[in-house]
């Protein structure tokens, strides 16, 4: 395999100073859990080379091409193979078709691995994603199936519907989507407008959407591929409305897949990205469907119209909240993708001259390219990391929340929009930096890195519009200000309101000391969470109502989150790398990379960091 292998790549993979397999290890999760991810692709391709065309194996070879640093345990002679095979029969990839065959062959592709998925009996999440992603590399048009339809069925259900519906879901006797996002409203939950009125008479409900704004618009899947919809509306019972509440509609009919009566539904149209998934819209005149088809885990109706609340509304958004921490971790591994192909492309890529008459050097020896990428490098470690230690978190608080201990609700809501934000719009920007220290070739699609770009870079207005996360996030904050301001206890992560103080003992021209960079990170958060508060009660107390105080304050407010968020991944980094049980030249390689990605941080916010001393 050396041999095949670019001189200049191997020369600089010789030069590490640490085994990398123990990162690799820790990333995914110990060496079972890699085993079985290299596994997964040798056995795909195994089975192509066996059961499918040869053009099935040449087009899927293509896809793995764009997102080749995810799967190191492919075998060279596969490789060589496909490569081979392609090249003699001239066989096209999906960026050459039109949108429909791009959407039909992914479907197809799709179709494949659910079925393969069943009979492999593959229980694991992430490995079903592993499994699924090499055939599907792009957008899965089941995307919304795997994820937020089943994960709506599984916590806001009753047992009872859960054990109706989950098993159809799972087989995919119905194919599901998440409707939420309408026309003219989405992040905004309170304006939705299609509505679900109680019929007592018949203990039915009436779904309707009452004006254009009301289409459902955007959910994935819905253009064509699902027959069923967790849907959101306004539910109105004896004249009042209750609020949003979760629905079981079925769209289609199962057999012909004609929409069925009263539902108008179909395909969007083209987008930045997302060009296999079929984006939908939604309007429905009258629907019926029966009281039962309610999700009732946490609010019901009952046979007479009485509404029985949750103990705590946000119940209803956990889907939402479940899913941002896939968003949140999928940010960090797409920045880890494009920085990968980036690097890999300047430790090959020879041009110009360092020394004249020295001959042209690859382009990873100018301080300028390390500059772009090793902070990018820093950056998707730092993503990856605070992600899981996010999740943990959350997984930690959902337990107490199924037995019926909520006070950890907001925090996390809180957390999740932040970071929502924030890790979307770095992985954004590193992307966008990994693609112009491609060069030109950077523009390819060939290169990956555009796919990668325009795919993800929607995540910075799905499931939540940016800046309104970190506003919803600021919600949270402020209030946790006003409780430290009177000496309240606080919610675990914002207990520094209370404690945080300037006591730095380095400096930048120091070897920095690791406590005082989450020290400095944590001072600057809580500095400017107060003056985020601050500005918002001076606005009260020059007459401005609540919402236009807010909005007075909201920069300030949307910088808060920001900054929280900053913290916490600088602190989830730090205290991982220490705390991972790494050998001594692996730790101190990551703790370099910890302090590489702190002290960027804190050049890209110097106005921050130097206010606050």
């Amino acid at each position: 395999m050396g041999k095949s292998v670019n001189p200049d790549l191997a020369k600089a993979r010789s030069q590490a100073t640490f085994d990398p397999a123990n990162l690799t290890n820790y990333l995914y999760g110990g060496p079972e859990k890699l085993r079985r991810k290299r596994y997964l692709p040798a056995f795909v391709f195994k089975e192509l080379c066996t059961e499918m065309s040869l053009t099935d194996l040449c087009l899927i070879f293509l896809g793995l091409l764009t997102h080749v640093s995810d799967y190191l345990g492919l075998t060279l002679s596969i490789e060589n193979m496909a490569a081979k095979e392609y090249k003699e029969e001239g066989f096209k990839s999906t960026d050459d078709m039109s949108r429909e065959e791009a959407y039909e062959e992914s479907m197809r592709r799709a179709v494949y691995t659910n079925k393969r998925v069943l009979q492999l009996n593959l229980q694991d999440q992430e490995e079903q994603y592993y499994f699924r992603e090499i055939f599907v590399p792009g957008a899965n048009p089941f995307a919304l199936h795997y994820v937020m339809f089943k994960d709506a069925i599984n916590t806001q259900g009753t047992e009872d519907q859960i054990q109706k519906w989950l098993p159809l879901a799972e087989t995919y006797a119905v194919t599901g989507t998440y409707a939420q996002t309408e026309l003219g409203h989405g992040t905004f939950l309170r304006g939705l407008e299609t509505t679900a009125e109680y019929d007592v008479q018949r203990e039915e409900f009436i779904l309707n959407t009452p004006t254009i704004t009301s289409s459902k618009f955007w959910p994935g899947a819905l253009g064509k591929t699902a027959n069923v919809a967790i849907l959101n509306a306004k539910l109105i019972t004896k004249g009042r409305n209750c609020g949003m509440q979760s629905f079981w509609v079925p769209l289609r009919h199962l057999e012909t897949h004609q929409p069925l009566p009263g539902i108008t539904v179909g395909d969007i149209g083209p987008k930045f990205g997302y060009h296999t998934s079929d984006n939908g819209f939604l309007q429905l005149n009258r629907v019926r469907i029966p009281r039962e088809n309610m999700l009732m885990r946490y609010s019901k109706v009952l046979q007479d119209g009485t509404f029985v609340p949750p103990e705590n509304d946000r119940l209803v958004y956990v889907p939402m909240t479940q899913f941002r921490f896939v968003v949140i971790g999928r940010s960090g591994w797409t920045l880890a993708k494009a920085v990968t192909v980036a690097t890999r492309y300047s430790a090959v890529r020879r041009q110009s001259e360092i020394t004249p008459g020295g001959g042209e050097v690859q382009i990873l020896d100018f301080q300028t390219q390390q500059h772009k990428l090793f902070t990018q490098i820093a950056s998707a470690y730092a993503m990856i990391i605070a992600a899981k230690a996010a999740k943990d978190l959350y997984d930690s608080a959902f337990s107490k929340m199924e037995k019926g201990n909520l006070e950890d609700l907001p925090m996390l809501h809180a957390l999740t929009s932040s970071m929502k934000a924030f890790n979307t719009w770095e992985m954004a920007t590193g992307v966008e930096q990994c693609r112009m220290a491609c060069g030109g070739h950077g523009y390819l699609l060939a290169s990956g890195i555009p796919q990668m770009y325009t795919d993800m870079v929607s995540a910075c207005t799905y499931e939540g519009e940016n800046t309104v996360m970190c506003l919803q996030a600021a919600r949270f904050l402020n209030k946790c200000q006003e409780a430290a301001n009177k000496g309240e206890r606080l919610p675990q992560l914002t207990r520094f309101l209370q404690t945080s103080r300037l006591n730095i003992s380095s400096s930048l021209d120091q070897d920095v000391d690791l406590n005082d960079i989450i020290a400095a990170y944590e001072f600057r958060a809580a500095t400017v969470i107060s003056e985020a508060n601050a500005r918002l009660n001076a606005g009260l107390a020059m007459g401005k109502s609540q919402s236009e105080a807010w909005n007075y304050a909201s920069q300030l407010l949307v910088k808060a989150a920001l900054a929280f968020s900053h913290w916490f991944t600088v602190r989830a980094l730090i205290e991982n790398m220490r705390g991972a049980g790494f050998d001594n030249s692996t730790e101190t390689l990551l703790l370099q990379l910890a302090k590489l990605y702190a002290l960027d941080g804190m050049l890209r916010y110097s106005g921050d960091f130097r206010k606050v001393g």
